[in-house]
């Protein structure tokens, strides 16, 4: 059975983004309940704290550092924090339209397929490039950085407490992961590759970070980018579905348990009236 399901794991249509009733109805509810009303809740409120750091990263900039938000387009971190709060912004609308479509008892319109498969794309792509912003970072970065600018409270934020949400999040949504979505993570890496060739070749800049820079060290700016793109995103993938897959033993294991405990109840309950 294990053998099967991971066969169809790597079936040609788990490249794209439709599926089942059953997940459909995952995309609106927690791992851990099925209260529409809570999740929307949660979803609210992500979706503004993911909000108000981005609006407060470029307030804070445009006062105190204005190359930063001129620059901004060259940073794959920038962009990392775009696509994590227009993830979780989408996200919100389709939980608030389902919720709107559940109470008026309304059948799933065209635009919600299209809201959904956004969404899970968004999904995708903000949990690879933030998992790899976050190894980047600390890996490459900081430590070429003074220690009160690297552990500064927004770098803090965009480079460490970006992950942790991607991975609060992936714990508490119920929606499916598919191994072969991590292409997608792939072509973003390769696509900001080229982004960064580009920049170097019109005169913008040659080294967007120190280490990758076209310029003087090609083949390791080259090899980043490969890696990132081969390696880093199958990874980062792989350990998305893992956590996939645990949190479904976990719950799994907690309804049979609840289960074997509210039969039991009963059962003490009807021997008590039989005694009685």
């Amino acid at each position: 059975m294990a053998c099967k399901s991971m066969k169809e794991e790597f079936s040609f249509k788990k490249m794209g983004f439709s599926c089942n009733d059953k997940e459909k109805r995952s995309f609106y509810v927690s791992q851990w309940g099925q209260n529409r009303a809570v999740f929307f809740i949660y979803r609210l409120m992500i979706a503004l704290l993911s909000l108000s750091w981005t609006i407060s990263f470029y307030v804070y900039w445009s006062i105190h550092c204005k190359r930063h938000v001129a620059n901004a387009y060259r940073y794959i971190t920038l962009w990392s924090d775009f696509l994590r709060t227009t993830y979780f912004t989408s996200a919100f609308v389709l939980c608030l339209v389902g919720l709107a479509n559940d109470k008026r008892n309304i059948a799933e319109q065209d635009f919600v397929k299209w809201l959904r498969g956004m969404a899970w794309y968004l999904h995708t792509v903000s949990v690879l490039s933030n998992f790899a912003v976050t190894t980047f970072y600390w890996t490459f970065v900081a430590p070429t950085m003074p220690d009160e600018e690297a552990f500064g409270i927004f770098s803090i934020l965009l480079h460490a407490c970006n992950s942790v949400l991607i991975i609060l999040d992936l714990v508490i949504v119920a929606f499916p992961v598919r191994l072969l979505h991590s292409i997608y993570g792939m072509a973003l890496a390769l696509f900001y590759g080229v982004f960064t060739i580009l920049l170097w070749r019109v005169g913008d800049t040659s080294a967007v970070y120190e280490i990758l820079d076209w310029e003087v060290n090609p083949g390791v700016a080259a090899a980043l980018i490969l890696l990132s793109a081969f390696v880093g995103s199958p990874l980062a993938q792989l350990l998305t579905f893992g956590i996939y897959i645990l949190k479904n033993k976990v719950r799994k294991h907690i309804h049979k348990y609840s289960s074997t405990d509210e039969t039991n109840s009963m059962i003490e309950i009807k021997t008590e009236e039989e005694q009685a």
